[in-house]
């Protein structure tokens, strides 16, 4: 199957001050083509450092009722067999 490449045009302001891929201060340490890094070593939220505004972060305080955190993450073999029948099950090695 030939690889695609496909390129995103964004015209929305909130895009309009990001850098390139090319731009980014990218760390040889890294495996090839990773940002991992660009927002400092101790980073734990990526692009979402850009894409939530301080507003929308402040106002989501407001929606808090118990106080708990939930993981949304799953165990890596979580579901077990494909959820479609059409794709085959991943195996993650060990």
């Amino acid at each position: 199957m030939p690889t695609v490449s496909v390129s995103r045009q964004f015209n929305d302001s909130e895009y309009a001050n990001w850098s390139t891929y090319e731009q980014l201060p990218l760390d040889p340490s890294f495996p090839t083509k990773a940002a991992w890094g660009v927002w400092g070593a101790m980073d734990e939220f990526g692009a979402l450092n850009r894409c939530i505004p301080p507003n929308t972060i402040k106002a989501a305080k407001n929606k808090i009722g118990a106080g708990i955190a939930i993981s949304l993450n799953l165990e890596m073999n979580i579901p077990n067999s494909s959820l479609s029948p059409l794709r085959p099950t991943m195996l993650h090695g060990k």
